[in-house]
């Protein structure tokens, strides 16, 4: 059984401008967003398991915000979803490649021309 099942958990929500969280009651239902009450951007929904770096942690910051904008986001139950979070942008790169169906070679041929750029 999905621990999530019997327990309404809060989702967390991340502002990539400000760098903080916050969590909330799921709102997908109604399709109402959340708003940051710092800067009064529309905040990304990350899912029950999100884990926020340190605020000052600025790559970190980008890997989650990568990951956001290619819609893998930490909301499964632990059944499924996409594992374990990629600690560097390479294996979040790879990541996203492998969930977007992206073919082996173009894969390859991305990492050629990141290593050795003209």
């Amino acid at each position: 059984m999905c621990r999530y099942a019997l327990t309404p958990y809060k989702t967390h929500y991340a502002c990539f401008s400000c760098r903080k969280t916050f969590k909330a009651p799921s709102r997908r239902a109604n399709g109402a967003t959340k708003i940051c009450p710092q800067c009064g951007v529309t905040m990304t929904i990350m899912g029950h398991d999100f884990k926020a770096p340190h605020r000052t942690d600025l790559l970190a910051w980008q890997k989650a915000e990568y990951l956001a904008a290619h819609g893998l986001v930490f909301g499964s139950c632990g059944c499924s979803g996409p594992g374990y979070a990629p600690q560097t942008m390479d294996e979040a790169r790879t990541l996203v490649d492998s969930h977007l169906g992206i073919p082996e070679g173009v894969r390859l041929l991305r990492q050629f021309t990141l290593r050795h750029p003209r």
